[in-house]
């Protein structure tokens, strides 16, 4: 190769890139400019941030609005189904709920779930204990009768005193204080349950009373109840919600010491089997030397079908009784008194509830709701012999919603027991009662009440004594 073109080739390839070089750095743009650029770049990554940001806050705006009405419709949902709960609990779990329901205007906000409201007592094993209770407060005005007490019953008018003047009395003595104790073991569950208030004479004078005193101890098998509790032959269920205790003629309302064994037979069906105290009250003697004796306990039976949805149910009681009365001759006097009770109630549009209950039976006594105490039976005088009386009664109740908070209930009933050959003819032989109320319940422990009572007591021989009652009243907690 000629030396002379191979050094030209050279120098052109060297000097080649020179002008772009020079083309380039007239091109690119001073520090001042890049720095606008940049600025430029970084505002709009912040505009974009800002956009997705707006678009995540809009999405979680959504989502709490959409856990807001999902929240709204459990609580709605768990509200109907607690009242499905109890209105379906076979009579066998009624344990379940922290108190007595019977009377309490506020029992729907203090149900029991893992036990609220409860504390583990120290030193024992799995031990916790519940105190707990209510105050109500009740105005009452009678037209026809003096000193009634909280619990009106108008068998028992002109008693006491004449009845025919009216008085107006503000009752606290339904007020109650509950002991609650509860523990599981590998075996089942045990429960203690105690309350009291202050209704013992039922006169306007508060008077310490044991409403209930019982144990129970739950397994799969079954639930063994003993203590001082409601009678097998009641069903809760029915019991009309008064602003007082519903003592509606006709009604079966008793409290007493029992042994009970209680077992679902299947999803639907339970049985109640006890052994309940009894008592001679409820004979009329006519002499203070005879004495009730009571050899056998009150033998009772249930058996209840409910609904799964716990819109209707069911009960059919049976009670056997022997009543003996020892005269001091030679033998004493007996007779067998039994009885049955059929109850049940449906729901009817969307909350209102529909309910009976229809009793008969001779020697029913003090089990009915209505009666005098005597009303079992009476001694004839002439030959000491013992004869029970027919008794029979019922009622029918409504319940019906405005709103969620506010109910009212209307109740008739009535309770009679057929008079003796030889007993007077101004005897007492039946009571019939009535009840309107309306209920608010203003806050979750707050009810508001006013009720409209009338009672009337029947003699044989056709004369009577009644009373309208007017009542306000206030429940806390």
């Amino acid at each position: 190769m000629n030396i002379s073109k191979f050094c030209a080739s050279c120098l052109i390839v060297a000097i080649a890139p020179i002008p772009g070089t020079l083309l380039a750095q007239q091109e690119t743009p001073s520090s001042a400019q890049h720095g606008v650029v940049e600025l430029r770049y970084q505002l709009e990554q912040q505009r974009e941030l800002i956009r997705q940001q707006q678009l995540s806050l809009e999405q979680s705006v959504q989502q709490l609005d959409a856990l807001s009405r999902r929240l709204a419709a459990l609580e709605e949902t768990s509200a109907a189904s607690d009242e499905t709960l109890i209105a379906s609990t076979p009579r066998r779990q009624l344990d379940d709920y922290q108190r007595d329901s019977v009377g309490d205007l506020n029992a729907d906000s203090v149900r029991s779930g893992a036990f609220p409201g409860s504390m583990l007592i120290p030193g024992e094993d799995g031990v916790s204990l519940r105190i707990g209770g209510y105050l109500k407060a009740v105005a009452i005005h009678d037209s026809g009768a003096e000193n009634a007490g909280a619990a009106f019953l108008p068998a028992y008018l002109g008693t006491a005193g004449d009845d025919i003047d009216g008085a107006f009395g503000i009752d606290a003595n339904l007020s109650r204080i509950q002991f609650d104790a509860r523990s599981s073991t590998g075996i089942g569950d045990l429960r203690g349950y105690l309350e009291f208030d202050l209704n013992e004479r039922n006169d306007g004078s508060p008077a310490y009373r044991t409403r209930l005193a019982y144990g129970s101890w739950r397994s799969t098998a079954g639930t063994l109840t003993a203590g001082h509790t409601w009678s097998t032959l009641m069903d809760l269920k029915v019991l009309p919600v008064g602003l007082t205790e519903p003592t509606v003629s006709g009604a079966v309302f008793q409290r007493q010491p029992l042994l009970r064994w209680s077992q679902a037979v299947s999803d639907r069906w339970s049985l109640d089997l006890a052994l309940e105290d009894p008592s001679g009250s409820d004979v009329l003697t006519g002499q203070s030397s005879f004495v009730a004796r009571t050899s056998l306990p009150d033998v009772v039976g249930a058996i209840e079908h409910a609904e799964s949805d716990g819109r209707a149910h069911l009960r059919l009681g049976i009670i056997y009784r022997k009543l003996t009365i020892d005269t001091g001759l030679e033998s004493d006097v007996s007779e067998d008194a039994w009885g049955f009770s059929l109850s049940g109630h449906r729901n009817v549009l969307e909350k209102d509830k529909l309910m009976f209950m229809a009793n008969y039976g001779e020697g029913l006594g003090r089990y009915l709701v209505g009666l005098q105490s005597g009303s079992g039976g009476s001694i004839d005088p002439l030959d000491n012999d013992l004869k029970l009386r027919t008794g029979y009664g019922g009622f029918v109740g409504y319940q019906h919603f405005w709103r969620d908070k506010l109910h009212s209930s209307a109740v008739f009933g009535r309770a009679s027991s057929e008079r003796l050959d030889i007993e007077p003819l101004d005897s007492f032989e039946g009571s019939s009662f009535f009840l309107l109320n309306l209920m608010w319940q203003v806050l979750p422990q707050l009810t508001f009440g006013m009720e409209y009572n009338y009672g009337v007591r029947e003699n044989a021989d056709g004369s009577d004594l009644d009373s309208h009652r007017v009542m306000f009243g206030v429940q806390i907690y």
